[in-house]
This record gives C-alpha cells, sequence and structure tokens, in this order.
C-alpha cells in the first residue's frame, strides 16, 4: 500500500520531538495533534544529569533522515488486542497523520519506532492510555534507545535507595520509602523516608501524590505488591522492611566487621503490614494499617503473588538501638515464617487477608532470601541456613497452595553457594501465559553476600564460578526435593583483577529484571569484593576503592535459549540498593540506589535511567518487542508494508 494513501494531513516536524497529528478529520484549519513522539536523550558520565531549568545538558535533536512506524491498537475487556493502524513516514519530508475517525479513543495504545537511513531500529516505545489531563499539551509517546540505555525526562523527586518500585496495570510505577544520606552522622549513616511518588509514563515523570488521607510508615527494605485493581483504584500492600523515625540513623556500615556490610541500628525495627489504595484518576492515595498482630519482620524476601498479593519469607527480629552509634548495630535473632497478604475474599478492592506459616520446628532461619514464583500457587524460598556452618549449602522450601491453604514443607540442602541478599528471577513465559504451565521452572541467582562461619559473620562475594547459577525445578505446580544446579560461566571469568577486561563481578545489593517474554533477565550494579589484599572488584574510576561499599556500574544480560551471561552497555553511574521494574511497553526503569560520588560516603540517588532490550535490527519478530503480539505477522519487518487506518 502507497504511503500517499495512509498520510492525509498533518506534519512530522523535525526538533528535539516528533509531533505527530492525529485529527479525526484532514479539514481543521489548524493542527490538533493527539499526541507527539520524542526520543529519549542518552545518558552522561554521571548519568541522567539535569540542570536546574529541569532540561537535560545532553538533549539532542533527532538527526534529519530516518523513519518513525506509529502502531495503533485498541485493547479490549479482556485484554486482548485490535490492530487499528500501522503507519510509517520519513523524517522530516512526509506529513504523518492518521484519520481515526470521530469515534471514542479510551482503550488506544500507540507504539513508536524510529529507523535510521541503514533500517536499523534506533528507539522505541509506547503509549498506552492517554491522560486524563495533560495540561493543555499533547502526551508524549517516549522513545527509549534499543539495547542501550536513555534518559526518562525528568529525575525522582527525591533521593532514595532500598525502596519498593511496584508497577501497575495503569502503566504506572510507584515508589515507596526508601533510605536517605544524613551526612551529618558522618559518611555511609542512613535514615529512612516514608513519602510516595508515581512514574507516569504518559508524561515521562515522577509526579508527587495529588492528595494524601493517611501517613505512610517511614521503612525501606520492605516488600509491596498489587493486591487487586478496580477501575481506577489499585490496592497495595506494603510488610516488612526497617521502619522508625524518619530521617534518624537506621542503616550504616559499623566501625567493626559484622555479618552484614549494611546493619540496622538506632531507631530502626521490623516493619509490619500497610494497605495503599492509590486512585490513578486523580493521583489519589489513601493509607491504613493492616492488623497483622505481632507479625513484623526486617532484612526478609518476597514477591508478588501471580493472582494478587504478596509472600514474604524469613529475615530478623531486632530492637532499636539508642542513642545511636556506629559500633553499635542491632542484634538479629531468628524468623522462620512466611507471611502471604493476598486479597480479601468480602471486599478484595479495598482490603486483605494474611495467613504466617512457620514452617514448624525443622524452618531453618533464612536472612534475606529469595522468594520466586514458579506458578500461580507455588514459590521456591531460597537462601542461606544461618548461623552458617562451614561448607554449609543453601537451603530450599518450596511453600504451595497459596494464597490460603499454605503447605509449608521441610527445607532441603541444594547445590551452590549458601548466600545472602542475591537476586533470583523466574526465567521462561511469563506466568499466565500460555504454555508456561507446562514448562519447567528456571530460577536464575546471581551474586548476594557469602558468609564465613565463623562470628562475626563477616560477608564477601560467592567465587565467580558459581556467582551465576541455574536452578531447575521439574515440576513447578508440585515442587519437592531439591532442584537441579547448573553454574553459568560468566563471561571473562579468568581476566585481570578489576574492572579492565570487562568480566563479570560477582556483587550483593544487584537488581535483576526478566524482559517482557521472560527469556531474558537484565542484571545491574551492586557492590563487590574489597578485600583488604588481593584482587580489588571496584570500578576503576570509584573513588572509594578501599571501601566496602563502592558500587559497579557492570550491566549484565542472561538469555535462557543460549544460557549465557552476555554484557550490555554498562550504567552510567554505579549503583547498589536500586530498583528495577519491568514496564509495560517493554522497557526496564532502573531508579534510585546508593551512589558513590566522592570519597566521603555513599548517598542516595534521585537518578533514573531506562533500559530498552529491543533488538536495534527488525530483520526477525523480537519477543521482547509488545507489537510483535498484537500485529501476529511473523514477515513484518522494519519499513515494509503497512496496515490502512480503521475508523473509530
Amino acid at each position: 500500500m502507497p504511503l500517499s494513501s495512509l498520510l492525509r494531513c498533518g506534519t512530522v516536524w523535525l526538533g528535539s520531538a516528533l509531533l505527530v497529528a492525529t485529527a479525526s478529520g484532514c479539514g481543521r484549519s489548524t493542527i490538533d495533534p493527539l499526541l507527539r513522539m520524542r526520543v529519549a536523550q542518552k545518558p552522561q558520565q554521571r548519568g541522567c544529569v539535569q540542570t536546574s531549568s529541569g532540561q537535560p545538558l545532553d538533549a539532542e535533536t533527532l538527526r534529519a533522515g530516518g523513519s518513525v512506524r506509529l502502531t495503533v491498537a485498541r485493547r479490549a475487556s479482556d485484554g486482548s488486542r485490535e490492530l487499528i493502524c500501522d503507519a510509517v513516514g520519513r523524517v522530516p519530508t512526509d506529513a504523518l497523520s492518521l484519520d481515526l475517525g470521530p469515534g471514542e479513543r479510551s482503550g488506544l495504545e500507540f507504539y513508536g519506532e524510529y529507523f535510521d537511513d541503514s533500517g536499523q531500529r534506533v528507539a522505541s516505545g509506547a503509549l498506552l492510555s492517554l491522560p486524563s489531563s495533560s495540561g493543555g499539551m499533547p502526551p508524549t509517546l517516549h522513545m527509549y534507545e534499543t539495547e542501550g540505555w536513555s534518559c526518562p525526562p525528568s529525575k525522582l523527586r527525591r533521593a532514595r535507595g532500598f525502596h519498593s518500585a511496584t508497577a501497575l496495570s495503569t502503566g504506572e510505577v510507584i515508589l515507596v520509602g526508601g533510605v536517605e544520606a544524613l551526612k551529618a552522622q558522618g559518611p555511609d549513616v542512613f535514615g529512612l523516608i516514608g513519602d510516595v511518588e508515581v512514574f507516569d509514563p504518559r508524561v515521562g515523570s515522577f509526579l508527587p501524590m495529588a492528595s494524601q488521607t493517611g501517613t505512610v510508615s517511614a521503612r525501606a527494605m520492605h516488600q509491596a505488591a498489587v493486591v487487586s485493581t478496580s477501575g481506577t483504584k489499585t490496592l497495595l500492600v506494603v510488610y516488612g522492611g526497617l521502619t522508625g523515625v524518619a530521617s534518624q540513623p537506621a542503616l550504616f556500615v559499623p566501625d567493626a566487621p559484622t555479618q552484614l556490610r549494611l546493619m540496622p541500628g538506632g531507631v530502626a525495627k521490623p516493619g509490619g503490614a500497610e494497605l495503599l489504595v492509590y486512585d490513578s484518576a486523580d493521583r489519589s492515595l489513601s493509607v491504613s494499617k493492616l492488623d497483622v498482630g505481632t507479625h513484623q519482620t526486617g532484612l526478609a524476601g518476597g514477591a508478588a503473588l501471580p493472582g494478587g498479593g504478596l509472600v514474604v519469607a524469613g529475615g530478623a527480629q531486632f530492637n532499636p538501638q539508642l542513642p545511636f552509634s556506629r559500633s553499635s548495630p542491632a542484634m538479629l535473632s531468628s524468623l522462620a515464617e512466611i507471611a502471604i497478604l493476598y486479597p480479601s475474599a468480602s471486599n478484595p478492592a479495598s482490603s486483605a487477608s494474611s495467613t504466617f506459616a512457620s514452617g514448624g520446628g525443622t524452618a531453618p532461619w533464612l536472612l534475606a532470601p529469595s522468594v520466586t514464583p514458579l506458578s500461580a500457587t507455588t514459590v521456591m524460598i531460597l537462601g542461606a541456613k544461618l548461623p552458617p556452618d562451614a561448607g554449609a549449602q543453601p537451603q530450599v522450601q518450596f511453600a504451595a497452595g497459596l494464597p490460603s491453604a499454605v503447605q509449608y514443607p521441610a527445607a532441603v540442602p541444594a547445590m551452590g553457594p549458601s548466600t545472602v541478599f542475591h537476586t533470583a528471577t523466574r526465567v521462561g513465559t511469563p506466568l499466565g501465559s500460555a504454555g508456561s504451565s507446562s514448562e519447567p521452572g528456571l530460577v536464575l541467582v546471581t551474586g548476594g553476600f557469602v558468609q564465613d562461619s565463623v562470628p562475626p559473620y563477616t560477608t564477601r562475594q560467592p567465587p565467580s564460578s558459581d556467582a551465576v547459577r541455574l536452578y531447575t525445578v521439574s515440576n513447578p505446580a508440585q515442587p519437592s526435593g531439591a532442584p537441579s544446579y547448573r553454574a553459568i560461566t560468566p563471561y571473562k571469568p579468568n581476566g585481570t583483577c578489576g574492572v579492565a577486561d570487562g568480566h563479570y563481578r560477582a556483587a550483593g545489593f544487584e537488581a535483576a529484571t526478566a524482559t517482557l517474554s521472560g527469556k531474558q533477565v537484565l542484571i545491574t550494579g551492586g557492590t563487590p569484593s574489597v578485600p583488604l589484599t588481593g584482587c580489588n572488584e571496584c570500578d576503576s574510576d570509584d573513588p572509594a576503592v578501599n571501601k566496602l561499599l563502592c558500587v559497579l556500574k557492570q550491566a549484565s544480560l542472561f538469555d535462557v535459549g543460549t544460557q549465557a551471561l552476555t554484557a550490555v552497555p554498562a550504567l552510567q553511574i554505579g549503583r547498589l540498593g536500586h530498583q528495577q521494574v519491568l514496564t509495560a511497553d517493554g522497557t526496564i526503569l532502573v531508579t534510585g540506589g546508593l551512589v558513590r560520588l566522592s570519597a566521603s560516603g555513599t548517598e542516595a540517588s534521585d537518578d533514573a535511567t531506562v533500559y530498552n532490550p529491543i533488538r536495534r535490527s527488525p530483520a526477525t519478530p523480537d519477543p521482547n518487542d509488545p507489537t510483535t503480539a498484537i500485529l501476529k505477522d511473523s514477515s513484518r519487518s522494519g519499513l515494509d508494508e503497512v496496515a490502512a487506518c480503521k475508523r473509530l
């Protein structure tokens, strides 16, 4: 179909943004765009730096050339998508306007791609719903560099690390709590924060709550998940972590070796549960306590349940250590239970129920274990038995019958290093998708800390040969026994010390996220081994090469098909305790974390960046490209044949 039959009115402008007019007809006297398209800027050496005016320092315009593709689909109430049109225009010579007709535009989704003159996909993105109000300006479809990093239009409203970041069905991401640096207390001392902000991809910005009822507890290292969604309202549950008086010492690096590199102390105490009701219509938040009796935990692991709700395992009990002293971290004591917080049968839209399983006398104490859903009703809990024994193996527990009829069998030893604060990510077809129920459960585990078997149980990283490991559960719907184990050889594992040869370095406090297809996992950041003598694995430009909390810029991608770990472009700023979340358009949003900008200590960051895993080459369908399932055309490639628009 010739391009001229698709492009009826409107203009594509060349500059810092592409503006695509999508008026209801061609008889209008002025151009009135429904949306605009913008290619995001690339980060600089120190991340997504912005000036006081809010404009990126590395603002750049589109090149005079290339093409833009805009795919429009309509989402039905059952989640299915109908292709409305698929149009291509040259930059800047062609006018690109889609005559969709005067019909209702709710449920429309817009997918944009920018191709260079060689036909490579340079950037892509999506606008999955139109905002109810955009301040008189058309909403923006932000396109992010493929196979690389880009900057969202704004920073976080508040610097934070060890917060939670939860994706909502609206496409928004809600950030809760975290820690901030208390520089007056000396280096590497952090206080808790309790405020909430939301990332809205329709405007590409982090926004405060327009109104709030109730107070969110100051909290960090907690777990958060969506319980249910009803209309514009989302019910979330937040549980565990460190809580206490805001902006007072609660987490720090002690002045002598202890169980963890970061220890609770000062005002910190284990956290209970809260319910948050977020209304995307007016960006309001209602906060209430969820009565869980005496149940509370800190330094636990957790995961969202596929059907809504949260499961949290292990952790520790401890008491505030007042007055605060760097020589007085909290004494951690055993907590061997799992907490399940799930939709209430009587009122699932606004309340939640809870169940707590102790596991009996056979349950080990697992500090900061991982919790990974294997099916709609089962999870795998993996962690280090504490106190550690010489040559101790990691412990695996399976919880079944979730959310309410919990079965919690005894733990069994597994192969691999015994770690705390590692990442664990399910790989394979996303849960709930066709074929996922029959697949074996594959769980990729990376990094973490190995604890010495003698007091004070100080931490180090696992050896590089076992830093990345893959566990396979043959029957994820009814798991039992130890999973099979395979160590994944890191790229360039036997090179020189440090970052010089680009090898993967085992790290604690990393972040890991599966891509849209579930077939790849992005792993970033963390803090590596920093021995007094021997191999120091810090980045060469980190100003704290002899500190326990140097931070890494490394980024890696694991592919389940090849079962290989490869390097991808590094972060522009090293981080630990940051959060990653898969967004609805297939990109991965990275927020906050602890960074080191000087030798004086780590500090929380307000930096955010976006990784786009979609391939640059459009030669074959990309499972991480959300338009692949919509177009359902295996021959679709780049800028070839396009479909005429349907009238709404």
